[in-house]
């Protein structure tokens, strides 16, 4: 299931925040720092994985909830190197990386459904994609699932 709502993101009622970092491990601009800021262990947890190693391109890695009140984060590398000169998204490992990511949520015991709140946008600001590209690979493999909802926040 999908659906797009004018809503901020940190706003939203989610179970989990999912968002496209690089391969380098740097968090210094956009959602990814924000992401940083309010949740470090996050950070820590994808700066520690494949730094530098382009193995890392395709896949996700991520920061399970700390307490009650807390959200699963999910960092999909969906870029490898980051800038703001051309376009770094990556539509064959962001392809990768939610059909892992949806097998992932798929093998935890969801006893409802599980609301994964996803940037409206996510590869194409800084990552320089096309983010109808990107909504095409989510359709493909989120559209028929019905024990995941992805929440496509859109800040107006």
């Amino acid at each position: 299931m999908i659906e797009i709502n004018n809503i901020d993101l940190f706003d939203s009622n989610c179970d989990g925040y999912c968002h496209q970092v690089n391969g380098f491990g740097v968090w210094g601009a956009g959602l990814a720092k924000e992401m940083k800021k309010r949740f470090p262990r996050s950070f820590l947890v994808d700066s520690m994985t494949l730094v530098r190693d382009k193995r890392k391109l395709g896949t996700f890695n991520y920061s399970a909830p700390a307490n009650d009140t807390d959200k699963w984060i999910f960092n999909v590398c969906g870029q490898f190197n980051y800038g703001t000169d051309k376009q770094y998204t990556d539509y064959s490992a962001l392809n990768f990386a939610f059909e892992s990511l949806k097998d992932f949520l798929l093998k935890m015991e969801i006893k409802d459904v599980f609301v994964l709140g996803i940037p409206h946008g996510l590869g194409s600001g800084l990552g320089g994609g096309d983010f109808t590209k990107v909504l095409s690979i989510l359709n493909y493999h989120f559209k028929d699932c019905e024990k995941i909802k992805l929440l496509i926040c859109k800040k107006e």
